[in-house]
C-alpha cells in the first residue's frame, strides 16, 4: 500500500520530480501516469474533462480503451492524492483551497513582483525575485517521462520551454537592475546564470562582457567575447551580431561607458538597498583539501550542475560514481574548492578523508576523526561512532569521503551522520553506490571528446576547446614543452586517441606520457592491440592507478563470479546494447545488469534504454573472455542475434513500426556490422542473404550512400571470392548488385548478377538488378538503354511484389527530370508518393516529396511547391534527427519558398540551420558558400556579397550541378547590380539566363526576370522593363512578397511608372501580362550583354 498523504504537500517540478510531506520525500506514489496526471492537474490549475485526460495519456488507443485505462489511474489518484483532488463522473481537478504548494506557482508569483520593468524596481523586490529564482533547479520535470503518452510528452515539452523562458526573462531583468545600481559582481553572477541555461543567448554574452569591463575585468570580458564567438560558430554557424562586435571593439579600445538607455530600469529611492555584506566572497573557510599537482581541466557545465546539488538543502548525501580513472576524486575536489569562496555555506569547515589506505570498515571513524582533528574520549561509554556523530550534530560542514567502494559495509556510519547531524553534507566518491535511501547519485563520464571534425582536408581546427584534448596536450607538453601539433594529421591522431579511451582522464594521462618516446600513430596502434601501453612508472602515482589494467582489476576482484561471467559475455557488444540483447547473447537478467551498473562497469542510457560499456572496460572484458576460452561461443551468439534482428525488422521498415525500427537499427548498427563480418568469416551465407535487404533498405531510408556501406560491400565480395572454390554463392551476386553509390565499373558486375538471377529464375532479384543496371547506364549518359531497363525493372518489381518497387519509381522519375521531361517525371513521382502513402510509409515518402517540390518549382507551380514542401517538412519534423534524409531540408532550394513569399526572417533561420547542419556533416560544401552570399544580398550588403563571391573557390564551380551554378550566378547578378557594377551584373545575368533557358526552369526564370527589368531600366529601356516586370507579377500572382520587401526591387514599379508616365506605363503593364515566357527570356539574353 502506498503512502497516504494529508495536510501540507510540497510538489517540486523544477529540476526533476519530488513530493515532500513534513520534510520527508515521499515515494511509492503509484504509477508514473498517476504522478504525471497529478502534476498536470496541479500545474494547469483547472478542472479537465475525463475525455481530454484520457487522450492526454493514451492518444494512441481507442476512446473506449483510453477511458477504461483512465478509470484505473483515477483509482490510484484517489488512493495517493485524495485530499487534494476532486473527481466526478465527468471531470477531474485539484480541490479548491487544498493545502498544496507547487514550486512553479511560487516561482511565477515571485517573478510577478518585477511588474512593469519600465517602472521603479526596489531592492526589496529584487531580493524577493532572487529568492523565487532559487526554485529553478533545472528543466521542468527533468528526467520525468511517461511511456506511451505522446500527448503528455508534448505538453511537457511546451511547459519546459515556458518555464525556462520565464526564468530567463526574470534573470535578464535583475541583471539589468544590478548594472544600473553599479552592483557589477551580482550582475556578473546573474548573467552567468542566464548563460548556464541558454549558452547561445547573445544578449546575455553582451551584458556579461559589459559588466566584466565595468567591474575592471577587461581581459575576462575579451575572453567572454571569444567564448561567445566560438559558441555561435560551433552551434549555429554564424558570427556575432553587429551589436556584439561593436561592444567588443569599444572594450578593446577602452571606450566602454555604461549605457543604460535600453535597460528600462529606474533605481528606486526606497531605503532598503542590497548590502554588499550579503555577498561574502574570498572569505577564508577552514579546510584540509589536498593541493592538486595539475590544474583542473574541463567539466565546467558539470561543476555548475553539481553546485546546484550542493546548495540544495534537501540533498544531504551525494555519491560521485564512475569507473576507476574517470576523475571522481579530482572532480569532487574541484567542487569542494568552489565552496571555499563563501563562509556562509560551511562555516565549520570542509574536510577531505582519503579512504583508499583503509582495509577495514571499523577504521573509517578513526580516519574521519583525524581529518576533523577530533580526539576520542577513551573513558566514554559511547562508541567512536556515537562520539563522532555527537560532535558533528551541531556542525555545518562538508565531508568529502574519497574512495569508498571497498568499504561499502561502512555505509551505515554515513547514514548515522546524515540522520543525526542535520547541517552536515557528505560528498562521497566511489565506483559503486552506497545504496542508502537519502543518497543522490552523480555518475561521472569521460571528458568531452571531439566528434565529426575535419570536414575540410587541410583545415586546422582548434581542438583544445575539447577538454579531453586539452588534458592530453597538457600532459604531453609537460614531457615535451616545445612539441607542436600544427597539422591536421597530428590533430586527427590526437582526436583518435581521445576517442579510443572515451575521454577517460587517467587513460589520457597515461597515453600522453608516451608522447616524445613514440609517435602518435604508434600510440594508436598499441591502443588497438590492448591496454598494455596505458601504464606509467612514475613513483608518486598510487599503485592501482599506475596502469588502466590495474585500475580495472581492482574493481574486478570485488565482483561475484556470476557478475564477472556476464561482463565477459557483454564485452562482445559494440557501441552499447539493450536488455533484450544482453539476455539473448550473454544470459544476463535485469538484476545482474543493475549490479554491473551500480559498480560502474556498465552505464544505463535512459533515452534509448541501452547499456553502454566504456571502451577500455570493454577491452578488459574481451581479454577476460579470451582467457576463459568462451570467446567463440559468445561471438556466435552475438552474430546469430543481430542477423535475426535484421531479418525481423525488414517488414518493420516498410510497415507501421518504421521509425522505431530505423532507430533500433541505427542504435545497434555497429553491432550489426560486426555480426555481418563475423558471419562472413564463418561462411554463414544463408543468414546473411536473409538480412541483406534490411541492411540496404536502412541505408536508403537514411540517405546513406557513403563509405560505410561501400566498404562493407567491398569487404564482403572480396572475402567471399577468396573463400570460394570457383563457384560463387548467391549472396555474392546479391551484394555485388547493391552498390547504391553507383559507378561505371558496376555495369559488368550488375550484368553478371542479372545473368545469375535469370539462371536461377529469381524473379524479385531479376527485377532489382534490371533496375540497378538501368540506373548505372544512365550514370554514363546512356539514357535510352538505361531508361528502357529502369522501366522494365519497375514493371517486374510491381509484378513480383518487390520491396524496392516504389524506390525504383522515384529513380525513374529522376531520369526523366535529367532528360527534361518534367511532366512525365511529375506523373511518376505522384504515383510513387501515392504508393508510399498507401503503405503509411513516411520515411520513403520524403524523397519524392522533395523531388516533387523541386519539379513544381521548375514548372512554376508555386502552390504545389508550398504543398509538397510543407508536407515534407512535417515528415522531417516527425522524424527529427533519426534520418540523414533531414539533409534535404538543408539544400539551398529549400530556401526558395520563404524567399518568394518574402519571409526573410524564416529564410535566415533556415539558412543558419542549414549551414550548421552541413558543417556538422561535412557535406555539400558549395551550399555553405552560396547561402551566406544570398543572406548578404537580402540584407542589402552587396559589397559583402561581392567579397564572398570573390572568395568562392573557382575549382568548386567546375563541378557544380546546373542548379547550383544558377544560384551562384544569380547571386552574382544581384550583388553586382546592388553595387552599381552593371557590366559585371550583365555578365552574371547572361550566365543566369543561359542556365535557366537550357533547363527550362520556370521558377528560376521568375527569379531572374526582375533583374533583367532592373538592368533594362538602368540602360534607359523603361517601357520594356515595365513589360517584363508585369510578366513577373502576372506569373507569380500571390507570390511576390520578395519583390515588395526587397529594397533592390520594391521601388522598381513606382520608379518605372514615374519614368514612363502613367498612361504609357499602364499600356506597357497590360502588354507585359500577355508576353510569352521563353521568348521574353531569349529577348533578354540578346538584349543584355
Amino acid at each position: 500500500m502506498g503512502e497516504r498523504i494529508s495536510n501540507r504537500l510540497n510538489l517540486h517540478t523544477l529540476g526533476g520530480f519530488k513530493i515532500e510531506h513534513e520534510r520527508q520525500v515521499l515515494t511509492r506514489l503509484g504509477s508514473r501516469k498517476v504522478e504525471g496526471l497529478f502534476v498536470y492537474l496541479a500545474v494547469t490549475e483547472r478542472t479537465h474533462p475525463r475525455e481530454l485526460l484520457s487522450e492526454l495519456l493514451w492518444n494512441d488507443r481507442t476512446q473506449k480503451q483510453a477511458m477504461s485505462n483512465l478509470r484505473r489511474i483515477l483509482t490510484g489518484l484517489r488512493q495517493h492524492f485524495g485530499p487534494y483532488v476532486t473527481i466526478t463522473r465527468e471531470t477531474v481537478g485539484i480541490k479548491a483551497n487544498s493545502d498544496l504548494w507547487v514550486d512553479v506557482k511560487e516561482l511565477k508569483a515571485g517573478l510577478a513582483l518585477l511588474g512593469d520593468i519600465s517602472g521603479a524596481t526596489s531592492a526589496a523586490a529584487i531580493n524577493d525575485v532572487e529568492t523565487a529564482l532559487t526554485l529553478y533547479q533545472g528543466d521542468f520535470l527533468a528526467g520525468f517521462h511517461v511511456r506511451e503518452a505522446s500527448g503528455f510528452e508534448s505538453w511537457l515539452i511546451n511547459e519546459r520551454q515556458y518555464w525556462q523562458q520565464l526564468v530567463l526573462t526574470g534573470l535578464t531583468s535583475i541583471s539589468a537592475y544590478y548594472e544600473a545600481a553599479s552592483l557589477y559582481s551580482q550582475g556578473i553572477n546573474t548573467a552567468k546564470r542566464i548563460l548556464a541555461i541558454d549558452s547561445l543567448q547573445e544578449s546575455a554574452h553582451r551584458r556579461l562582457m559589459q559588466l566584466l569591463t565595468l567591474n575592471g575585468r577587461r581581459s575576462e570580458a575579451i575572453t567572454q567575447y571569444e567564448t561567445c564567438r566560438r559558441l555561435l560558430m560551433d552551434e549555429l554557424g554564424v558570427l556575432p551580431s553587429p551589436e556584439t562586435e561593436s561592444l567588443y571593439k569599444k572594450i578593446i579600445k577602452g571606450q566602454l561607458v555604461s549605457d543604460l538607455s535600453d535597460s528600462k530600469i529606474i533605481i528606486s529611492t526606497h531605503p532598503d538597498p542590497l548590502e554588499e555584506s550579503d555577498i561574502q566572497e574570498n572569505t577564508a573557510v577552514f579546510h584540509n583539501l589536498p593541493l592538486s599537482a595539475m590544474p583542473f581541466v574541463g567539466r565546467q557545465n558539470e561543476l555548475l550542475a553539481f553546485k546546484n546539488l550542493l546548495t540544495d538543502s534537501n540533498i544531504r548525501l551525494i555519491t560521485i560514481t564512475g569507473v576507476g580513472g574517470i576523475g571522481k576524486t579530482r572532480f569532487a575536489l574541484a567542487a569542494a574548492e568552489q565552496e571555499l569562496r563563501s563562509i556562509t555555506n560551511y562555516p565549520d569547515g570542509i574536510y577531505f578523508v582519503d579512504l583508499s589506505p583503509l582495509n577495514e570498515v571499523e577504521k573509517i571513524p578513526t580516519a574521519l576523526a583525524e581529518a576533523l582533528d577530533f580526539s576520542f574520549q577513551i573513558e566514554s561509554d559511547q562508541t567512536k561512532i556515537q562520539q563522532l556523530v555527537n560532535f558533528l550534530r551541531q556542525k555545518q560542514t562538508l565531508l568529502l569521503l574519497d574512495n569508498f567502494e571497498h568499504l561499502l559495509d561502512g555505509a551505515a556510519f554515513v547514514d548515522d551522520i546524515i540522520k543525526s547531524a542535520p547541517k552536515v553534507k557528505i560528498l562521497v566518491t566511489s565506483r559503486e553506490r552506497l545504496q542508502l535511501q537519502l543518497e543522490q547519485n552523480y555518475p561521472l563520464d569521460g571528458l568531452k571528446v571531439p566528434i565529426g571534425l575535419f570536414s575540410n582536408r587541410e583545415e586546422i581546427v582548434d581542438i583544445e576547446v575539447y577538454s579531453a584534448v586539452k588534458l592530453f596536450l597538457q600532459i604531453a607538453r609537460r614531457n615535451q614543452p616545445h612539441i607542436t601539433f600544427d597539422n591536421q594529421k597530428k590533430q586527427k591522431n590526437i582526436v583518435r586517441i581521445c576517442q579510443m579511451v572515451d575521454g577517460m582522464p587517467l587513460a589520457l594521462e597515461l597515453a600522453a606520457s608516451w608522447v616524445g618516446s613514440v609517435s602518435l600513430a604508434e600510440i594508436i596502434d598499441e591502443l588497438q592491440q590492448g591496454l598494455d601501453i596505458l601504464e606509467t612508472e612514475l613513483r608518486d602515482v598510487p599503485s592501482r592507478h599506475r596502469s588502466i589494467r590495474a585500475t580495472i582489476d581492482y574493481s574486478w576482484h570485488n565482483m561475484s563470479e556470476r557478475e564477472q561471467e556476464i561482463f565477459r559475455n557483454v564485452s562482445v557488444f559494440h557501441a552499447g546494447f539493450t536488455r533484450h540483447a544482453a539476455q539473448a547473447v550473454a544470459g544476463a537478467n535485469l538484476h545482474l545488469l543493475n549490479r554491473l551498473v551500480r559498480n560502474s562497469f556498465l552505464k544505463f542510457e535512459t533515452v534509448h534504454g541501452r547499456y553502454q560499456i566504456h571502451e577500455l572496460l570493454r577491452q578488459f572484458g574481451k581479454e577476460k573472455l579470451i582467457t576463459s576460452g568462451k570467446l567463440v561461443a559468445a561471438e556466435k551468439a552475438h552474430q546469430n542475434y543481430f542477423l535475426d534482428f535484421m531479418i525481423e525488422r525488414e517488414a518493420d521498415i516498410k510497415g507501421r513500426r518504421q521509425l522505431p525500427a530505423l532507430q533500433e537499427i541505427k542504435n545497434d548498427f555497429e553491432n550489426i556490422r560486426v555480426a555481418w563480418l563475423k558471419a562472413l568469416e564463418q561462411k554463414a551465407y544463408e543468414e546473411m542473404d536473409k538480412a541483406l535487404d534490411c541492411l540496404i533498405l536502412y541505408h536508403i531510408a537514411n540517405g546513406l550512400i557513403g563509405n560505410d556501406i561501400a566498404k562493407l560491400r567491398q569487404q564482403t565480395m572480396s572475402l567471399i571470392s577468396n573463400q570460394s572454390d570457383g563457384k560463387l554463392p548467391r549472396i555474392w551476386y546479391r551484394v555485388a548488385a547493391r552498390d547504391i553509390g553507383l559507378h561505371k565499373r558496376d555495369i559488368p558486375l550488375f550484368e553478371r548478377a542479372l545473368t545469375f538471377a535469370q539462371q536461377n529464375n529469381d524473379h524479385k532479384e531479376i527485377a532489382y538488378v534490371t533496375s540497378m543496371l538501368g540506373w548505372a547506364w544512365t550514370i554514363v549518359k546512356e539514357y535510352d538503354k538505361g531508361l528502357h531497363l529502369l522501366e522494365d525493372g519497375a514493371k517486374l518489381s510491381r509484378k513480383y511484389g518487390s520491396i524496392y518497387y516504389e524506390i525504383f519509381l522515384d529513380s525513374l522519375a529522376a531520369i526523366y527530370i535529367e532528360l527534361g521531361n518534367k511532366e512525365k517525371a511529375y506523373q511518376l513521382l505522384q504515383q510513387c508518393l501515392t504508393e508510399f502513402q498507401a503503405l503509411n510509409d513516411s520515411v520513403f515518402s520524403i524523397r519524392p516529396l522533395y523531388t516533387l517540390a523541386w519539379v513544381s518549382w521548375q514548372m512554376g507551380d508555386f502552390n504545389a511547391l508550398e504543398r509538397y514542401s510543407l508536407e515534407r517538412e512535417r515528415l522531417l519534423n516527425q522524424m527529427g534527427k533519426r534520418s540523414s534524409l533531414s539533409i534535404l531540408r538543408d539544400e539551398v532550394q529549400h530556401l526558395f519558398l520563404p524567399l518568394i513569399k518574402g519571409e526573410f526572417e524564416e529564410l535566415t533561420i533556415r539558412a543558419h540551420r542549414a549551414i550548421a547542419a552541413q558543417k556538422e556533416r561535412g557535406v555539400y560544401q558549395h551550399n555553405q558558400a552560396i547561402t551566406p552570399i544570398l543572406l548578404a544580398n537580402l540584407a542589402g550588403n552587396y559589397i559583402l556579397a561581392g567579397q564572398l563571391i570573390q572568395s568562392f573557390p573557382e575549382e568548386n564551380s567546375l563541378f557544380l550541378k546546373p542548379e547550383y551554378k544558377f544560384q551562384i550566378s544569380w547571386c552574382q547578378a544581384i550583388a553586382y547590380t546592388g553595387m552599381g557594377d552593371y557590366l559585371k551584373a550583365g555578365e552574371a545575368f547572361h550566365q543566369t539566363l543561359t542556365l535557366t533557358i537550357d533547363r527550362q526552369d520556370v521558377g528560376s526564370l521568375m527569379l531572374s526576370l526582375p533583374i533583367g527589368a532592373l538592368l533594362l531600366a538602368i540602360t534607359g529601356n523603361s517601357i520594356k522593363a515595365a513589360e517584363i516586370l508585369a510578366l513577373t507579377f502576372k506569373r507569380m500572382a500571390g507570390w511576390t512578397g520578395w519583390l515588395e520587401k526587397w529594397d533592390l526591387f520594391n521601388q522598381l514599379r513606382s520608379d518605372l511608372e514615374a519614368e514612363c508616365g502613367a498612361t504609357i506605363f499602364a499600356e506597357a503593364w497590360q502588354r507585359g501580362q500577355t508576353l510569352e515566357l521563353w521568348s521574353t527570356a531569349r529577348f533578354l539574353l540578346s538584349e543584355i550583354e
